[in-house]
């Protein structure tokens, strides 16, 4: 008898605990389809950028950079950009050694800062950051843009380099 009831408090427990799971699972699994088919949310975000660069010519051998960061979000997760940091370096050939190519780069400017503060990148949108250097116009150019991933753990981010040289001619910017 004392069995019996031993094995009826065990089944009633363990009917208990699956209960319980089944609950459990069926309010995860609702979270879960919430997010991922109404809100479209998912764990990571996913950006692609892109760097649109012109000049200006300035007196003196100097000339105006204007870089254009194009922030474009592929994924389904809403990004915020809350720190970002653009360098410029130039090229300098009488440093350009076959072992060490990057130390022919010389560092030029930097602009640490998301003007206008934080980013707000919705799914399937995209958005523009304006930059604005004065350099010497002599030397071809690196751009160097970071952007930190917010979602992701660690210190992973958005990197984009591209190379640009002023003293090919820009296309002219008229109005009509």
């Amino acid at each position: 008898m004392a069995d019996s009831n031993r094995r009826m408090h065990i089944g009633a427990t363990l009917q208990a605990i699956q209960a319980a799971a089944t609950i459990t699972a069926l309010v995860l699994g609702g979270i879960w389809t919430y997010m991922l088919f109404v809100e479209q949310r998912q764990l990571f975000a996913h950006l692609k950028t892109e760097h649109h660069v012109t000049h200006v010519s300035l007196p003196d051998n100097r000339i105006l950079l204007m870089v254009d960061v194009v922030q474009t979000n592929v994924g389904s997760v809403r990004v915020t950009l809350t720190s970002g940091d653009v360098k410029i370096s130039t090229l300098d050939p009488q440093d350009l050694d076959a072992t060490d190519v990057s130390s022919a780069w010389n560092f030029q400017a930097e602009n640490p800062n998301i003007p206008g503060g934080d980013l707000l990148i919705e799914p399937g949108e995209s958005d523009q950051i304006h930059y604005e250097f004065i350099l010497s116009d002599d030397a071809p150019l690196r751009i160097y843009t970071y952007y930190k991933n917010p979602t992701a753990p660690g210190n992973t981010g958005w990197v984009t380099y591209s190379l640009y040289d002023p003293r090919k001619p820009t296309a002219s910017i008229a109005s009509p």
